[in-house]
């Protein structure tokens, strides 16, 4: 299923994707005899305990659509899945590069697992905007952004995998001045507008990471593209570790690595000006533009 949060004739709504229609999540179910409430937004029901009712809300919406519970996608606003009301979680580090043999123990990688605040969160098409004189090096990557569906701590690898409810895409926005002047990385990773994701929610059963490549483009250009999956540790590996002494609660968003960046990843470095354009794409499942805006 693809979950959206989305406004139309003013009013903000939880909705699924159907062909080129945004369908309208509590109507649908009320119409198909569901007992389904979204509540107040997306975080609401993107949880392991409504992901089978959610599955069976999408089959029977797919035989009998109707007009009044479904708006054509080119008339409605695709906003950000959610704002996490706890937990958003990044596994830095997460690529082989000349300082991977610095960050081995016992011939496992240590990555820089960070926080990026909530607050970050920005909507499809806002501006990824910041004060000059507060940065001048800010760079994007694209991650994957993992949704935590249940209760997870402690853990394993094997069964982590079935403790997500879903997947979409991250730009992982940072400001490489501001990190190296505080020597941490959260406020250089949670300026406002710093974690555009979205807009399309799908959850796990429709998506094999191991198939999927995670992509930028810079004014379209593409400027990074690598396997969902080519981390120096999966995305089940990484879940296992931040559960083991810390709780991963549903509607936790973590992402999980990036090939490169662009900035510090390119030579010579290339920083993000006013005007640019970003984009960052899951090949097949979703992706989210925004325009770069500094003052």
């Amino acid at each position: 299923m693809k979950l959206v949060t989305y406004s139309v004739e003013g009013r903000q709504r939880v909705g699924f994707l159907l062909d080129e229609q945004v369908c309208d999540l509590g109507k649908a179910a009320s119409a198909l005899g569901f007992d389904l409430s979204p509540g107040g937004d997306l975080a609401s029901v993107a949880t392991n305990e409504y992901r089978g009712l959610l599955n069976e809300i999408d089959e029977a919406a797919r035989e009998s659509m109707q007009d009044e519970w479904c708006t054509p996608l080119d008339e409605v606003q695709l906003h950000a899945p959610y704002r996490p009301r706890q937990n958003i979680l990044i596994a830095g580090g997460n690529t082989p590069d000349e300082f991977t043999s610095q960050r081995m123990r016992n011939g496992r990688p240590m990555l820089r697992y960070h926080t990026k605040a909530p607050s970050a969160v920005a909507d499809p098409g806002e501006a990824i905007s910041w004060p000059r004189q507060l940065s001048t090096e800010v760079h994007a990557e694209p991650h994957v952004a993992v949704v935590i569906g249940a209760t997870t701590s402690y853990v394993e690898p094997s069964n982590v995998m079935a403790n997500v409810f879903g997947f979409t895409v991250a730009t992982n926005v940072v400001a490489q001045d501001l990190k190296r002047k505080h020597g941490q990385w959260d406020k250089a990773v949670s300026l406002d507008t710093f974690m555009p994701w979205g807009p399309v929610l799908v959850t796990a059963d429709e998506v094999d990471l191991s198939e999927l490549s995670c992509r930028l483009w810079l004014n379209d250009r593409m400027a990074i593209s690598g396997g969902a999956e080519s981390g120096l540790l999966k995305t089940a590996e990484i879940l296992s570790e931040l559960s083991f002494g810390m709780v991963l609660h549903p509607g936790d968003v973590v992402l999980t690595g990036t090939a490169e960046s662009v900035g510090h990843g390119e030579v010579p470095e290339r920083w993000l000006q006013d005007r640019d354009v970003v984009q960052s794409g899951i090949e097949g499942v979703v992706q989210i533009t925004n325009p770069v805006s500094t003052y």
